[in-house]
Formats: C-alpha cells, structure tokens, sequence
C-alpha cells in the first residue's frame, strides 16, 4: 500500500470532529488548528478568535487563570439544599389527659384554674420528654398533686408512667412541683392528674 494514502487515511480516522483539541504524540491533524493558549498579559475573558477553541466548556464555566471549569449543574449537597417535609420530625404535644379533683364535683369550673396553672408548666413537660429512652413510642404520666388552703407551689407525690429514661421521672415531679396554683375555692385540694405525649407526623 503506497505510504502516502496509508498517512492520509490515518488521519482522516483519527481526526474526527469530536476529537477537536486532543494533541496526538505521534500524528497531528494537519486539517484542523491547535487550541491556543493564552498569551502572557492576556485576560482569559477576551473573546478568543474564531475557530479557536476559547476554553470555555458547555454552561460557560471558566475557573481563574483562563483553565476551563465543568459545565454542569452544581451538585447538592448531601440531604439537599432545599427544605425536605417529608423528612421533618414529628410534632411533640403534651396535652390533658385526666383530672379528678378530690371531694369535688370535677365540673369543668371546677377543673378550670387547675388546668389553667398546670398548662404554664407544659414547655417544661417538653423538656422533660428529652430525657426518654424511647421518644418515639410517647406515653403518659399522671400524680397527686396537694394544694394548700393558700395556693401556690404544691406537694406532688405518686409519680405514675412507663416512660422510661434517666432522670425522665424525676424532672416531670420537679416540673409539677413549680406549679403555681391559685387559692382553692374549697379550701386545701388534692387533684390527681395526668398528661399524655405524644408525636404525630411530619408536616408536609
């Protein structure tokens, strides 16, 4: 085979329009021109002349000093940068659970400023709800709260709940302990009372 028509014809396999900027240690494609580099004192952001390749990648990317940056969408960060609802935690509530007044009549007037005292104390409840083992099962806790002819900070005694967790128990008595109760229309009061926890889903 003549060597010349061997030379053009590797050439032409080598040199397709794709390959357009990739040097070849050994065959150069005569057909197309070299990239340019940038010449000394030059900025990279001057429009480069026509039929040259300028650097520039697909999404006009350039990183300092002239070099060609990826093209491409900037990835997200590991769990994304915009809010995921279906990945948020469940709302905590404490609420009411049961109330008995003792020797009382338990009407709602009755129950009224006791609930009113104790539900100033259910963010310290929340807090209390930290120091579960187990916060996703919920739960409830309920004791005996003794109210002084004069109101105020009460004696709570039988703590009740299957919440369990160190220290759980004993910030629910301390919490309750700081109720402050209003003077008892019936003189001296014993309440039993309990609140529930519980965790309801994400907000979406």
């Amino acid at each position: 085979m003549n060597v010349r028509r061997a030379l053009a014809r590797s050439r032409a396999a080598l040199c397709p329009a794709s390959l357009l900027g990739l040097a070849w240690p050994l065959i150069s494609c005569a057909t197309q021109p070299a990239p340019l580099a940038t010449a000394p004192g030059t900025s990279a952001n001057e429009t480069a002349p026509a039929g040259t390749n300028s650097g520039m990648q697909p999404g006009g990317g350039r990183a300092a000093g002239g070099t060609a940056t990826a093209g491409f969408p900037t990835a997200p960060l590991p769990g994304g940068e915009e809010p995921t609802p279906d990945k948020a935690l469940p709302e905590l509530r404490v609420e009411p659970l049961g109330m008995h007044v003792g020797g009382g009549k338990n009407s709602p007037e009755e129950k009224a400023p006791f609930h009113r005292a104790i539900e100033q104390r259910f963010p310290a409840f929340l807090e209390c709800y930290r120091l579960a083992e187990e916060p996703w099962s919920g739960g409830s806790f309920g004791i005996d709260i003794k109210i002084s002819r004069a109101g105020g900070a009460p004696t709570v005694e039988q703590p009740r709940t299957r919440i369990r967790g160190a220290g759980f128990q004993e910030c629910m008595v301390a919490a309750f302990g700081k109720v402050q109760f209003e003077k008892p229309k019936a003189g001296p009061t014993v309440i039993s009372y309990s609140v529930l926890f519980t965790l309801g889903k994400g907000k979406h």
